[in-house]
């Protein structure tokens, strides 16, 4: 697991905030492993090949956009989605530090002056 990621959960627990009663801990090889065997099954059901889009919105559902991004990504993904442009400038971000290039689609809506964004998402 990430030290980042674990650390950051150790720090919830030991808060004087009430911790979560429930919480995932993400596994970057396990997910590795999981996008690349679906990508193969994908493939092999539809016989031809597929571009698999990674959906990471609202911070990877609160596992953590940079961790998935980084696993993703190493399993070989070049799609994701994210629901505005803010999580698209984030993704692009995490995406341009690993040397990684790839498709972002904003699943949501995209007011007319946000093109001033589009620069910083490719």
């Amino acid at each position: 697991m990430d030290n980042t990621h674990t650390h950051r959960l150790h720090e919830l627990l030991r808060s004087d905030l009430t911790p979560p009663r429930v919480y995932a801990a993400i596994d970057p090889a396990a997910l590795t492993h999981n996008y690349r065997l679906l990508a193969d099954r994908a493939k092999t059901a539809a016989g031809q090949e597929l571009t698999p889009i990674a959906v990471v919105k609202a911070d990877a559902y609160g596992h953590g956009i940079r961790i998935c991004a980084e696993a993703l990504a190493q399993a070989g993904c070049r799609a994701f989605a994210v629901a505005c442009i803010e999580e698209a400038v984030a993704l692009r971000q995490v995406l341009e530090e690993n040397g990684t290039d790839g498709t972002v689609l904003i699943l949501g809506y995209t007011a007319p002056p946000a093109p001033h964004c589009w620069r910083h998402i490719g």
